[in-house]
């Protein structure tokens, strides 16, 4: 091995070694987001409960000054203190009701099933097709995803598929054919995520297609 890569190998290590050994404070990733550090040192659950105090629903309506009109799009870098799914309720309370959401995530929480339940009862939504990867379901069988496919039975069709895609359709009643495509799952928060938000009856048409046209694995 040579003197230089010698020299690489072991600084990369040294810097390995100091990662490791840095600070696991709770935080977001975005430089703006210092403030929300909790001061306490602590690694125990109570400094991320913490942060999730920070993490609120009603900080998805900053995204809703920014929905795209027709033919246009958005580019988003989110700072993490919201979870996607209260996006959807954001977005139909100032556009109206969606008569068929489509949803492809590679997992979810109960609470985002609690959600997307309730919009359908309350008449907000008609139709729910759920795409969620086959790892989801078979990582949390037991758990997460029997408890997500009980709270969503009867009002949801949910399909168990070999996919990573993250993709929202979201068509209202003011005429308007959001889709939203992102790094972000439904239950993601607390890391910074991208996302654009494109308003386009083509653009929502293909992505509905190809999720109706997964084999279902469920």
């Amino acid at each position: 091995m040579a003197l230089d890569e010698i020299q690489l190998e072991s600084s990369l290590e040294g810097l390995s070694e100091l990662l490791d050994q840095g600070p696991a404070n709770p935080g977001f990733a975005l430089p703006s987001n210092l403030f929300l550090f909790k001061a306490a040192k602590e690694k125990d659950k109570r400094s991320r409960r913490g942060i999730k105090e920070l993490i609120q629903p009603e900080n998805a309506e900053c995204v809703v000054p920014y929905l795209p009109g027709p033919g246009e799009r958005t580019h988003c870098i989110l700072r993490g203190d919201f979870v996607l799914c209260d996006l959807i309720p954001a977005i139909l309370r100032e556009k109206g009701r969606c008569d068929h959401l489509h949803v492809a995530t590679l997992g979810l929480s109960s609470a985002n099933a609690d959600c997307l339940a309730t919009l359908r009862q309350k008449g907000c939504i008609g139709d729910i097709t759920l795409v969620c990867s086959h790892y989801f379901a078979q990582v949390d069988k037991n758990t997460t995803y029997r408890d997500v496919t009980r709270r969503l039975e009867g009002k949801a069709h949910i399909i168990v598929a070999r996919a990573h895609a993250k993709v929202i359709c979201l068509p209202t009643a003011s005429g308007d054919h959001y889709v939203i495509e992102g790094s972000a799952n439904l239950r993601s928060s607390d890391n910074t995520e991208q996302m654009v938000i494109f308003n386009d009856a083509e653009t929502l048409q293909f992505h509905r297609a190809w999720m109706e046209a997964l084999p279902n694995k469920s």
